[in-house]
């Protein structure tokens, strides 16, 4: 027989991690879940799964977000390693995998974020039209028509 944990939480991990994304507090989480709130910590304990679905929330995804629209504008370098090793047997034979150098990859900055981060950061200076306001009195409106009128 599989335990609740089985039939009740872990078929719902993406769910899960949507909820906290959503806002969803533990409380609601277990609750729609149909699990105790003891048994729920029992298996926050027990199941990484669960403890990193319920470490997401709204703000860190827009914390990640923030973060790689940042990388995004402004370029850079990645690397990675890959490690493979081919083994040999007495004849020479390769038996095994290969080890593979490091792989650095250059980024350049993108446009597209680039602007978006500026008009967020500088809406005054980057937006693409400018508000420009004049508050004119009738009175004044209709004296400057007179003096254009009478200048044609």
């Amino acid at each position: 027989m599989k335990s609740k944990y089985e039939t009740h939480v872990k078929p719902y991990i993406a769910l899960v991690k949507s909820m906290r994304i959503d806002g969803a507090r533990e409380e609601d989480i277990y609750r729609y879940l149909g699990v105790g709130h003891s048994a729920f910590n029992d298996y926050k304990n027990k199941h990484e799964e669960l403890s990193e679905a319920l470490k997401y929330s709204k703000q860190g995804l827009v914390s990640e977000l923030e973060k790689s629209l940042f990388q995004l504008a402004k370029g850079g370098y990645t690397s990675k390693k890959i490690t493979k090793k081919y083994m040999e047997d007495i004849d020479g034979n390769r038996t095994g995998l290969v080890e593979v150098t490091e792989t650095i990859q250059e980024h350049t900055p993108q446009s597209t974020a680039l602007i978006f981060s500026l008009k967020n950061l500088e809406p005054r200076k980057w937006a693409d039209k400018v508000e420009v306001t004049n508050n004119v009195e009738i009175k004044d409106f209709t004296r400057m028509l007179d003096n254009f009128v009478k200048k044609l």
